[in-house]
């Protein structure tokens, strides 16, 4: 960024455009809110731009509101609308998602997200085809935040779903992305076991799932596998309890099916090993 972003506070996360000449990017005003006492830091959008191949100019967006937090960006697949966090009262738990039009270099009036924000802190939003992934500690998570998908249909956004326990714990999961081949990726924990604090973990996506009458037939994508073949891999069919119910091996090309299910019950799947 030929030392653009070089501040004296925080700088990030940030995301790209498709052609790789723009840039969203939260950095930390030195103007800071106190309440109880403390000072709390504010993040605000900024977009930076190259020219001539050079990251050139820094912009603070219109809609910026000072002593507010504004953060954690995320551009639509189409590039016409950027999500990102808001927080209107710094230090509290209000954190809300929210969206923004863009046509040419005008922005539009934010307005909050319909059908997925909640009383509680929705955060980290990313979109991916037609669906947005968020952070979230609403109630009725498994504890901290925890990773929710909404799908984009009939022109307005589902009720969000979460991911469950394969990916979610009783700490926090924030921050997902997925790698370009939208069946892998990455995302921010401070579970147990880890190195640190917050610490980064990957996930494979259990992708190409069909519930026929009696069964599950399905297909895994295993990235960190390196080429090798997936072939004596188990994966689990566990109830909604948590209650394992049977576990198969998986053939050379990832596939797997489970026969003689309840239509009625509802079903995780896990990998074992």
């Amino acid at each position: 960024f030929d030392n653009l972003l070089l501040q004296d506070d925080h700088v990030g996360p940030l995301v790209f455009n498709k052609e790789g000449t723009e840039a969203i990017v939260t950095i930390v005003t030195h103007k800071t809110s106190k309440t109880f006492g403390k000072d709390i830091a504010t993040p605000q959008l900024y977009i930076a731009k190259q020219e001539e191949g050079k990251w050139k100019s820094l912009e603070k967006l219109p809609f910026n509101i000072d002593k507010q937090s504004l953060a954690q960006p995320a551009w639509s697949p189409d590039g016409k609308k950027l999500y990102f966090s808001w927080n209107k009262t710094p230090g509290e738990k209000a954190s809300n998602i929210y969206e923004v039009e863009r046509i040419g270099d005008d922005w539009g009036k934010p307005k909050k997200v319909k059908n997925i924000n909640s009383k509680n802190n929705e955060m980290f939003p990313y979109l991916i085809d037609d669906k947005i992934y968020f952070a979230s500690n609403r109630p009725e998570g498994l504890g901290g935040l925890d990773l929710y998908v909404s799908n984009y249909e009939n022109d307005e956004w589902q009720t969000p779903v979460n991911l469950g326990k394969t990916i979610n714990s009783e700490a926090d999961e924030f921050a997902l992305i997925f790698n370009i081949d939208k069946s892998s990726g990455y995302f921010c924990s401070n579970r147990k076991y880890g190195k640190g604090k917050d610490d980064i973990f990957a996930f494979n996506k259990i992708d190409k799932t069909v519930v026929e009458e009696s069964g599950v037939e399905g297909q895994l994508a295993y990235r960190n596998l390196k080429g090798k073949s997936p072939e004596g891999l188990e994966i689990g069919l566990f109830d909604e309890d948590g209650n394992l119910i049977e576990k198969v091996r998986v053939g050379a090309d990832g596939k797997f099916i489970f026969k003689n299910l309840n239509n009625d019950g509802n079903y995780r799947l896990k990998m074992m090993n």
